[in-house]
């Protein structure tokens, strides 16, 4: 028997404040894979940094920095947990979708407007146009959007966004799964996610088979669909045939990714099994409830998680850009730690007024309930003009949408 993970969430009830540290630590990792050394040779053929490959060239901390990447994966694993748990509570297909678009999208625009207009003062490659700004809130990869209208040399707004493509493309397959096989939801995406991983196999012998990266997702699948079974782990309170199942293969995949040639950013196989071992084994021993993990609810971490998605949209870009504008008038370290400190500071305030009110508009418009004039006559009421006016003169009917 495994005891349910400790109830360590906010006052809401409704966030596990050791998963929201988690986040925090991924989204960490990430920032100083960015602001260290993806930038620089060889990750990158210009060199973006005032302070070049200072960093990679560190004995022990340039190796640890180069796996900073693993803090995707770290969230894909949460990302995982979570959409299990949003499907679970959905009253519908219609239902989640308009739950992801209420999470992902007010950061999304706002962050994206930010980092374009900031990226004005970075390098050329980072400038793009506006058919590149609509792919990105849309979460569409530029290069298939380019396609579909017939323009080239797009790209992302950022190029952390790729993610998010990977991200909404899970949420399709998974709603998908969920609706045809609620009751076996996580025997069937494991089948989806073997099928994807001997895709990948075959499409790394043939690269022209390109649908199965596409579709399938192979290099990314295993780590969703091993949140996913920790989730019901987490809700069963006992191994289940399942989940153990589940767990299982999809660590594997996870594994066998980099003995196979998969595509991964960084770092041989072994330092690939040593990251991807701490982050399986995090989730291993938050599902026991053991106190190893205990500290990631410490709740600064656990504010910071929170606020980990708008974090993410506007590091990377925007940071580089105000390192190398502060660095001219200040020493490189006290730029790197101003600008990461500001970062922070920017995405618990874009968490605060951005987040979580578009979160709750976005919500409250796409209930069919607020389009009848019950739901609609209190909102028209807060308009200056439309207050004075009395509720007779509002129409009897409204559509309903």
């Amino acid at each position: 028997m495994i005891s349910a993970a400790a109830p360590l969430a906010d006052k809401g009830g409704s966030r596990v404040a050791v998963l929201d540290g988690l986040r925090a630590v991924a989204i960490l990792a990430v920032m100083a894979f960015h602001y260290g050394v993806r930038w620089t040779p060889p990750h990158s053929n210009t060199d973006l940094y005032p302070y070049h490959g200072f960093f990679m060239h560190l004995p022990v901390l340039g190796p640890v920095l180069d796996y900073g990447w693993a803090g995707v994966e770290l969230f894909f694993v949460i990302s995982g947990f979570v959409i299990c748990m949003t499907l679970e509570r959905c009253a519908s297909v219609w239902d989640f979708a308009r739950r992801r678009l209420a999470r992902l999208w007010p950061a999304m625009l706002v962050c994206a407007a930010i980092t374009m207009a900031v990226a004005q003062f970075g390098p050329a490659q980072w400038k793009v146009g506006p058919l590149s700004f609509l792919s990105s809130i849309l979460f569409i990869d530029p290069n298939l959007f380019g396609s579909w209208l017939d323009q080239t040399g797009l790209g992302w707004v950022d190029g952390v966004y790729w993610t998010l493509w990977i991200e909404v493309r899970f949420y399709i397959m998974a709603a998908l799964v969920y609706a045809l096989f609620r009751k076996r939801f996580l025997p069937a995406l494991t089948v989806v996610m073997l099928v994807s991983f001997l895709a990948g196999v075959r499409a790394f012998h043939y690269p022209h088979r390109d649908w199965a990266w596409l579709v399938l997702l192979p290099t990314f699948l295993p780590y969703f669909v091993f949140g996913v079974g920790i989730h019901r782990l987490n809700a069963a309170r006992k191994i289940t045939v399942e989940a153990g199942a589940a767990l299982g293969l999809s660590a594997l995949a996870i594994f066998a990714q980099g003995w196979l040639s998969f595509d991964y950013p960084a770092g041989g196989p072994v330092g690939f099994a040593v990251v991807n071992t701490l982050i399986l084994a995090a989730f291993l021993l938050f599902v026991m409830g053991s106190p190893v993990v205990a500290p990631f609810g410490w709740r600064p971490l656990a504010r910071l998680g929170e606020a980990s998605y708008s974090l993410y949209l506007i590091h990377s870009v925007v940071g580089i850009v105000l390192i190398e504008l502060l660095s001219r008038v200040m020493p490189w370290p006290i730029a790197i730690v101003f600008v990461s400190v500001a970062m922070i500071g920017l995405s618990l305030a874009l968490f605060r007024w951005v987040e979580v009110p578009g979160k709750r508009l976005i919500l409250r418009l796409t209930t069919s309930s607020f389009w009848t004039p019950s739901g609609i006559r209190p909102h028209l009421a807060r308009v200056p003009v439309l207050r004075r006016m009395s509720s007779q003169s509002l129409p009897s009917t409204l559509p309903n949408g």
